[in-house]
């Protein structure tokens, strides 16, 4: 599958509610699953076995679910990026909705980085290894809609 494809699946299986099947197609068995931050789940994960092990946890943490929204899929070479919006009640929290920046790599017909960015006022991002930006910095959206304008001329 090319990136386009792997994308365009990975959105249409999660915007149907099948996010854990989704992983299961089309992660590669050594997968690495960055977080922008050590807190309630790890920092980094390496494996489908950490990732179930990983999304077991964040499930366990949820109170209610009531809907996400995810966008179309934004495609440069073999990266491409989602922005996923989770309607949600973290077990003693008041509800609220999560928004992040989903940045995945592929490889060999499956996805072999998944890397999250959280958006507030300013996105919490990292970048993974073989890009030019920073690793670890804050940024903020104007920033952010910069790096990504000449992919879009």
């Amino acid at each position: 599958m090319t990136t386009k494809e792997i994308a365009s699946l990975l959105v249409e299986m999660c915007r149907n509610g099948q996010v854990e099947e989704a992983k299961e197609k089309l992660f590669a068995e050594d997968i690495t699953s960055t977080e922008p931050v050590e807190g309630f789940l790890p920092k980094q994960v390496k494996g489908m076995e950490a990732i179930r092990k990983k999304a077991e946890l964040f499930i366990s943490m949820v109170d209610n679910f009531y809907g996400s929204t995810l966008s179309d899929p934004i495609i440069a070479g073999d990266y491409f990026s989602v922005s996923w919006e989770t309607d949600i009640q973290m077990k003693g929290e008041a509800r609220k909705t999560m928004g992040e920046l989903c940045v995945y790599k592929t490889n060999g017909g499956k996805i072999i980085s998944a890397d999250s960015c959280f958006f507030g006022k300013v996105l919490s991002c990292f970048a993974s290894a073989g890009t030019n930006i920073p690793p670890r910095c804050l940024l903020t959206l104007e920033q952010l809609a910069s790096w990504f304008e000449p992919l879009a001329t």
